[in-house]
């Protein structure tokens, strides 16, 4: 079967690393190819490339998504992933008779549609695959508390936007001494005045680093919390990751986070996260959590299972 993928991010060939082109849709696209299928990736979409294809599949809901859709009116199988900023699209102007189906990331998402179209999964088949993330590529380390000498390493990942939460985490980190917080700006992203105000307001039990290779780094500074603050996460593959290594997760409970983390692990108050570092602590629960919900393994075939059936 000739599917064509749909990937903004796919400007060159596929390559390992956020950020790099079709990083995202890599883990189907290697699974298809193991099954035989061949594989056309575009980031962009003309009508000869859609009659080249027997299956369509956009990675993003788009420009692009919007595009092809309208120029589906032969209505080829055309499949449309969701992922956070996208819900924020004027979804009700999608031809969604030339869609065959919808895949969330996650249950926030869908609740976030359908308070833009109601009827959505009245109009496309709608099923909620994360891509989750590749557990064979991430060393898991069992991390044990020990009643005296356990001191908490909480660290938070995330790009240096306001919305992430630094100055919530730096207060935390003012109130408790006793432990210690490290804190990286992913993807190099940085709001300059804000890096330059957390480098002034830091207590000393903070550490700040650079970009970082998420997993590689947890293990490296003996990670036992992996600590978000963000006002809003529609779904936090960070999160996943942390999980995936052995940390216990921290959620700052943000709208819809409840809909994607069990509850034990939400937080709206200091006190409550003081409850949460110093409760109960198993680190291979969060990895199985992981292998059941989040494995890329899992997700691919789940999602290439809806664009061959």
């Amino acid at each position: 079967m000739k599917i064509l993928v749909l990937d903004s991010t796919a400007v060159r060939s596929i390559s390992e690393g956020p950020g790099s082109p079709a990083y995202f849709s890599r883990y189907v696209i290697d699974h298809l190819l193991n099954l035989g299928h061949e594989i056309l990736i575009s980031n962009d979409v003309s009508e000869a490339k859609l009659r080249e294809a027997d299956v369509v599949w956009s990675e993003w809901c788009n420009e692009i998504a919007f595009i092809a859709a309208a120029l589906n009116t032969a209505r080829k199988k055309f499949i449309i992933r969701m992922r956070g900023y996208d819900v924020w699209s004027q979804l009700v102007q999608m031809p969604w008779q030339n869609v065959h189906a919808l895949v969330y990331e996650s249950r926030f998402l869908r609740e976030l549609a359908e308070e833009q179209v109601p009827d959505m999964r009245m109009r496309v088949e709608c099923q909620i695959i994360p891509s989750g993330i590749d557990l064979n590529a991430i060393e898991y380390r069992h991390r044990t508390r020990r009643s005296e000498t356990f001191r908490p390493v909480l660290a938070l990942v995330a790009r240096t936007t306001a919305d992430k939460g630094y100055q919530l985490a730096f207060e935390y980190a003012r109130r408790r001494p006793d432990i210690d917080l490290h804190v990286t700006t992913a993807l190099g992203e940085h709001n300059p005045r804000l890096y330059r105000y957390l480098q002034h307001t830091k207590p000393g039990n903070v550490q700040i680093h650079d970009t970082v290779d998420t997993c590689i780094w947890l293990n490296t500074i003996g990670a036992t919390h992996l600590l978000s603050c963000s006002i809003w996460e529609t779904l936090g593959y960070t999160i996943a990751e942390g999980m995936a290594v052995g940390c216990k997760p921290l959620i700052h409970d943000g709208p819809g986070l409840g809909l994607n983390w069990p509850s034990q692990f939400l937080w709206r108050s200091f006190d409550d996260l003081d409850k949460l570092v110093g409760g109960d602590y198993y680190s291979p629960d969060y990895r199985r959590y992981v292998e059941q919900y989040l494995s890329a393994e899992k997700g691919s075939a789940d999602f290439a299972k809806l664009v061959l059936g």
